[in-house]
């Protein structure tokens, strides 16, 4: 427990009254001064909470980043792989959906600084994720993993969003960093969590691990290696901050936090490791450091300067299993640089901003090549020398980077009054400039045991060929009798090289908010916008259309009726998300890559095989001397801007301390992007577009599309007191929030290839129902409905102040889509009662799952005004074993089977720390 924004004030006597008022306990409404935004958001619904520093300061939050706590917010769907019990000892932000939108269509914001990775952030997801790749680097639509303990409030937009907001179609996400409030204050705190599958050891964590067929699931996850899982792990938080009020004007608050995970793995196979002689177990490490500082200055009474920066990399350590040498780690982050000044003047208030971030998806600290040989004596780290084979190093340092220039100036202008009618109007230029880029560092040379071939009697090799060992291979039989070393007479070669793009954007809005007086008949708010963008990327001007209204009702402002005030709210608008930059930094990546083959080891790569022209063929596969150039296999073209379309309704009712909101939402998605084989002719391939076999897939290119559509349906109810419930001096705070999603989605997301059938949106076979494709449900996050009730209570005992919070959340059960083989005999079951449909799938049913995460704490002073404080947190109390995922099948044997993953079980964090 603790409470860090407590200003400074003179010293008083204290009680038990003043000292419990001393600590919000949370409401998710930021405190503090009220900006304009959070007037409006809570006018007209446009919000799905938000949660202030006190809120942030007494909800257990694993990690501690931005978008795991989001979890008590209505309206925000998580990843239905997200939290595994095979993967705890991950540190990386979750991917939500916030009214159905993608999880890399959301606008991330800190301080109003955008924070978006469009390098490639479905890389990044659960389903694509393989940092142990040759070319592709995983990505996080979060572009900054920042810490809560650098924040004063989040808010989440999930409808009615203003028009001075762009570039998304699910939600907004807006962090706002601490300001300086005391003379002079310090917090540092250590937070502790560890795991052990062995359950002869000691463990902070249950693991819960599906058994298998033979039940040797637990004994296969304990042997786990490299991207398998993490039988074993420990996790380290640090985080320490600074204060001052140097002056009136001045404050300065300046940041560290780290989190860090540890994580001792088997380096490979069960067989490699009884053989090898090299490490048996490495260690992966996960890394997250944020540094911060910001200082804000107050010229005049209307005039501040805010300057902010943060430097917040992300360092995740890999191996390649079976593999010496092979450790390299994948960069992600960055830094981010802002200015901002808020003046107040004449005409009303005006915010001009300008930041720049420099962001990371890449790969670092890697061996440059990767070679694999038979045992010698030199290549002699495995016993097994007759047959043994070894590898080392690794795939080449690849660079990947999104640099953003931003300025933006926003104007609100002085309500303009004309007796019943208000107008405030507001406008807002934007602009600005980006270059991403993917460049191969070095040149790779890629070798497999499988290719290669003995050094005869009397040859050597060549000077610097490093795909060559003059030294006697242990096997003996065959042609490797009498063997002079070994050679690799053939080679996957990546080029060093770059790809990039450079987009300027432009954006304007234009914005009245009215408010009617009807005197006793209540009150009308209505708030126009449009919106104007255009970026040269895709070279596509955008036009879009804000309306929301409200109505207060006439007892809303009478004097006990106020107890009882009562809001309508209607809203229409459209959204447009963003172009990722991956679709075109994918054209010519694969080109990069070469084939090469050569006769013998006197035959040198570089100037006898690819220096000559002459031995470039389309195929090398199996010719000898010559080289072949991989396919270029995407094409990039323009596109439209994806976006989607929005209704909504909602109400608001006070009774009391409570306050309840109820809204539905429809979001229309439409040109959204996937991708499709496609041939010379235009029609869609079947064959996998990244061969390179002549005549048959050498002509296929993977294009981007706006093919993807989705309509979404939800309806949300939060209630919460708006004032503490306090009994006997126990004060209280509670948060109940209920969603229900119906969403459908043609794709899964802009990796997912299209078929012909679901181009021409042919009829289905689901379950007992026949539908067209494009009303099949999403296949993740996907959840149907979401119950959420959070309490927080505080109260003394003596000098100590005691916190203690329960968030509890049940989530509904949901089908998983199991395909259904052409082959299979129920497929021709199926085929021949419905003959029009194209494919077919069951349902598998996933359980509903339960939670209840707990956080108890303490804080007492020691000395004047510092204080210790300590946390201990326990997620998932009653350790129930909750299905997250089942990858579904139906054969002809088997029928519909799953092999079930579940969540992590019970967990405890442990935190001290120490302020004044």
């Amino acid at each position: 427990m603790q409470d860090s924004n407590t200003p400074d004030t003179k010293p008083q006597k204290s009680t038990k009254s003043q000292d419990l008022q001393a600590k919000d306990l949370g409401k998710v409404v930021a405190k503090g001064y009220k900006d304009a935004g959070l007037e409006s958001r809570e006018r007209y619904q446009s919000s799905a909470g938000e949660i202030s520093r006190s809120m942030l300061e007494s909800s257990p939050n694993g990690n501690g980043d931005i978008t795991s706590i989001l979890k008590i917010l209505p309206n925000v769907q998580y990843d239905t792989r997200q939290n595994s019990s095979s993967t705890p000892g991950e540190i990386n932000p979750a991917n939500i959906s916030i009214s159905g939108g993608l999880y890399y269509q959301n606008n991330f914001q800190i301080d109003g600084f955008n924070m978006n990775n469009d390098l490639d952030p479905a890389a990044g997801s659960y389903g694509n994720y393989n940092p142990v790749a040759t070319t592709a680097l995983p990505g996080q639509s979060q572009g900054l993993n920042i810490d809560t303990a650098l924040l004063e409030s989040i808010s989440v937009q999930d409808s009615n969003v203003s028009a001075a907001y762009s570039g998304f179609t699910g939600g907004v996400i807006e962090a706002k960093t601490k300001r300086a409030r005391k003379k002079f204050g310090a917090n540092i705190s250590y937070q502790i969590s560890q795991g052990n599958a062995n359950p002869k050891n000691f463990s902070l964590t249950n693991y819960h691990i599906y058994g298998g067929a033979n039940g040797d699931g637990l004994n296969n996850f304990l042997a786990a290696d490299a991207t398998g899982g993490h039988p074993q792990f420990v996790k380290h938080s640090i985080r320490a901050s600074l204060e001052s009020k140097i002056t009136q004007k001045l404050g300065i608050v300046a940041s560290f936090t780290t989190t860090q995970s540890f994580i001792p793995l088997n380096s490979g196979s069960s067989s490699y490791l009884a053989a090898t002689l090299d490490e048996k177990r490495k260690t992966q490490k996960r890394q997250n450091y944020n540094y911060f500082l910001k200082a804000s200055y107050d010229i005049t009474d209307n005039l501040t300067l805010e300057a902010s920066y943060a430097y917040a990399p992300t360092y995740s350590n890999y191996f390649i299993r079976n593999t010496k040498n092979s450790s390299f780690d994948m960069l992600s982050g960055g830094h981010q640089a802002g200015l901002k000044a808020l003046w107040k003047n004449r005409a009303g208030f005006l915010v001009a901003q300008s930041n720049i971030n420099y962001m990371d998806s890449s790969r670092i600290n890697s061996e440059v090549n990767y070679l694999g040989w038979r045992a010698s004596e030199e290549k002699n780290w495995t016993n097994n020398l007759q047959s043994g084979t070894v590898s080392e190093g690794g795939y080449g340092n690849v660079d990947t980077k999104q640099i953003n220039l931003n300025v933006k100036i926003a104007q609100d202008f002085e309500t303009l009054s004309l007796k019943v009618w208000e107008n405030r109007f507001s406008i807002g230029l934007d602009s600005g400039y980006v270059n991403a880029y993917y460049e191969r560092m070095e040149d790779m040379l890629f070798g497999g045991t499988a290719w290669l071939a003995p050094l005869s009697a009397g040859q050597t090799c060549l000077s610097g060929d490093i795909s060559c060992s003059a030294s006697k291979v242990y096997y003996s039989n065959g042609n490797w009798a009498n063997n002079n070393g070994q050679y690799a007479y053939r080679l996957s070669y990546y080029k060093a090289g770059k790809i990039s793009l450079d987009s300027l954007n432009f954006g304007s809005w234009i914005e009245d908010d009215m408010r009617f007086d009807l005197h006793k008949a209540g009150e009308i708010n209505a708030r126009v916008g449009l919106r104007l963008d255009f970026d040269t990327y895709m070279s596509k001007a955008t036009l879009s259309p804000r309306f929301s209204l409200n109505y207060v009702l006439p007892w809303s402002k009478w004097g006990r009726g106020r107890d009882f005030a009562t809001q309508l709210t209607f809203g229409v608008s459209r959204y447009y998300g963003r172009n990722l930059f991956a679709y075109r930094l994918m054209e010519e990546r694969s080109s990069l890559q070469y084939s090469l083959a050569r006769s013998d080891a006197t035959k040198s790569w570089q100037h006898d095989i690819m220096a000559n022209e002459a031995n470039k063929k389309a195929n090398c596969y199996n010719q000898s001397d010559c080289f072949s150039q991989n396919k270029n296999d995407t094409n990039f073209k323009k596109m439209r801007v994806p976006y989607s379309n929005e209704l909504m309704g909602g109400i608001v009712q006070h009774l009391y301390a409570l306050q309840i909101s109820a809204k539905y939402i429809y979001r229309g998605g439409r040109d959204e992007i996937r991708r499709m084989c496609q041939a010379p002719d235009g029609s869609i391939s079947s064959y996998n577009c990244a061969s390179n076999v002549a005549g048959l897939t050498s002509d296929l290119r993977y294009v981007y599309t706006n093919e993807g559509r989705s309509d979404t349906d939800v309806i949300s109810l939060a209630v919460q007191n708006h004032k503490s419930l306090d009994f006997g001096g126990v004060r209280n705070h509670i948060l109940f929030a209920f969603d229900w999603s119906n969403v459908r989605r043609n794709y899964e997301d802009y990796t997912s290839s299209i078929t012909e059938g679901e181009l021409a949106n042919e009829w289905i076979y689901y379950g007992g129902q026949v539908i067209q494709y494009a009303n099949r449900p999403a296949t993740n996050f996907t959840r149907p409905y979401t119950i959420r009730l959070n309490t927080t209570t505080s109260f003394l005992i003596g000098k100590f102040k005691w916190l203690w919070n329960n968030f509890f959340r049940v989530r509904s059960s949901y089908n998983a889509m199991a395909s259904i083989g052409e082959r299979t005999q129920r497929f021709t079951e199926i085929k021949a009662q419905y003959p029009q449909i194209t494919a077919a799938f069951e349902k598998y049913r996933v359980p509903a799952s339960f939670n209840w995460d707990m956080r108890v704490g303490f804080e007492v002073g020691v000395w004047k005004s510092n204080t210790l404080y300590a946390n201990l947190d326990i997620i998932n109390v009653l350790d129930n074993q909750n299905l997250m995922i089942a990858s579904a099948t139906y054969t002809n044997s088997a029928g519909l089977t799953a092999v079930p993953v579940y969540e992590l079980g019970r967990q405890f964090w442990v935190q001290v720390g120490y302020k004044f």
